[in-house]
């Protein structure tokens, strides 16, 4: 059939049971966001893309058995998060050839490994095989896209800089977005703001405005792993319990939402246990929780 086609209800719930969910994974520097990829399930083959060489918290568990599924390619500059882009996602039938997403870049870069002396056909069959994408850290791929764009402006426009920049990360997060199949995690910094009349917010730490504010539409779930207070039976607060706060409002002002209906306000910083309950299965996938749940924030939406 040509043209578009008009797709049942049925047709869509057994589409979208194939999908991936996309995540923003935002934290404070240190709260623990990367070692998070200890929770993500021994059956599910993980890509981590290594930006901030900040892995050393669990370099010596991925060369365990237990992290024996995950695999990391580090990325030294824009350039090489864009040809490991279009090589993981595939090229975008539709866009131009001189778009870093286009055919003609797939192929370029293929041609370029393949010349180099890589296994182009076994990096191809690696990506086709991966289940989750692990892209740490989107911070960082800003501050290289930032680099690159300062380089070829020639003119010192630092508008034409910033504009150039958003113009990229965004094309290629969303290129990453319609690789419909695979979970992708984007980890980025978070801090907090204040403005001239003295109101704090928490916002995501990337260079330029745009990508900080359009991220967040993107994904499907946005997620801030963050250290919440554990208060006794007597309302005192006797110390933190790590969580991933999934909804807002909540009491912190933390960024997050969840499409998928299906998350709590705080959840266990267990991705396993949470891509369980976003499928709606709630199938946990540790008999004994790593770390405890904290209490619900009042004035949850779930």
């Amino acid at each position: 059939m040509n043209g578009y086609s008009i797709i049942t209800p049925d047709q869509r719930a057994e589409h979208l049971a194939t999908q991936g969910p996309k995540i923003l994974l935002t934290g404070q520097f240190g709260v623990g966001k990367t070692y998070t990829i200890r929770t993500i399930p021994q059956n599910m083959k993980t890509i981590v893309l290594d930006i901030e060489s900040g892995l050393m918290t669990v370099n010596q568990w991925m060369r365990s058995k237990e992290g024996s599924h995950i695999q990391t390619i580090r990325i030294e500059t824009y350039e090489d998060f864009e040809d490991i882009t279009v090589l993981a996602c595939g090229p975008d039938k539709s866009a131009s050839p001189d778009s870093p997403m286009s055919q003609a870049h797939h192929d370029h870069v293929m041609q370029k490994r393949k010349q180099a002396g890589y296994d182009v056909e076994g990096e191809k069959k690696m990506f086709m095989e991966a289940d989750v994408f692990f892209i740490d850290s989107i911070s960082d791929l800003t501050k290289l896209a930032f680099a690159k764009a300062k380089r070829e402006e020639t003119t010192n426009n630092l508008m034409r800089v910033y504009g150039n920049m958003g113009q990229w990360v965004l094309g290629a997060l969303r290129h990453w977005q319609h690789n419909h199949a695979k979970t992708v995690i984007f980890s980025c910094k978070l801090s907090q703001e204040e403005d001239e009349m003295g109101r704090k917010s928490w916002v995501i730490e990337t260079e330029g405005r745009k990508i900080k504010n359009e991220l967040p539409g993107i994904v499907d779930e946005v997620i801030t792993l963050a250290d919440i207070p554990k208060t006794g039976d007597n309302g005192v607060v006797i110390g933190n319990v790590k969580a991933f706060v999934c909804t807002s409002p909540n009491p912190q002002g933390y960024l997050a939402k969840d499409r998928s209906g299906q998350l709590e306000g705080y959840e266990q910083p267990h991705w396993g246990n949470l891509f369980a309950k976003m499928r709606g299965n709630g199938e946990e996938q540790t008999k004994k929780a790593p770390t405890p749940v904290a209490h619900q924030p009042k004035g949850s939406n779930t």
